[in-house]
């Protein structure tokens, strides 16, 4: 991580105050779902995106425990540890492969996509089920059927939009 002087701190938290305002603003995209979609892993994407791998974690890891801490109902940090989990997840893409221009676009969304359907399925798996307490039966089947097209979605929603504001970020990063 890059020094830490007051103008990244301030970045960071500005980026995970956005986000925890992105975070009250949730919708469903499957209906009868526990899932809700939001924005809130935008500012994360933009915190490694502009600044490194380490802001990134840290406003991934401030908007879950402040959202754990302020706007959460359900006395449970699962839902929060699931979300800091996928946002890093859709983070490490971005800043991986901010470097190679031509092919950016077409490879975030390919790898990127991947790569965080694949995590969040072991994720879920052996941290987020056991967790809430699901039993082991019918675990795959919900996997597939309700958790992967979610996390598709709503990677190819986030990186949708950094696709379109990526020439924005590199113009006010360089």
């Amino acid at each position: 991580m890059k020094k830490n002087n007051t103008r990244q701190m301030v970045r960071i938290a500005s980026l995970s105050a956005i986000a925890l305002v992105f975070y009250m603003f949730e919708f469903r995209i499957i209906p009868g779902s526990p899932l809700k979609v939001d924005l809130s892993d935008f500012p994360v994407i933009i915190a490694g995106y502009t600044m490194g791998m380490g802001p990134g974690f840290l406003v991934a890891f401030l908007k879950n425990l402040l959202h754990a801490l302020f706007l959460s109902s359900d006395g449970s940090i699962v839902g929060e540890l699931a979300n800091f989990a996928f946002a890093v997840s859709v983070m490490i893409p971005a800043v991986y492969l901010k470097k190679n221009r031509k092919y950016f676009n077409l490879a975030l969304y390919v790898l990127g996509i991947v790569f965080a359907s694949l995590f969040m399925h072991i994720f879920n798996y052996y941290v987020t089920f056991p967790l809430y307490g699901l039993p082991d039966a019918g675990k795959n089947k919900m996997l597939l059927s309700v958790y992967l097209p979610f996390n598709v979605v709503k990677s190819v929603i986030l990186y949708s939009i950094l696709a379109f504001s990526r020439p924005y970020f590199d113009r006010i990063h360089s």
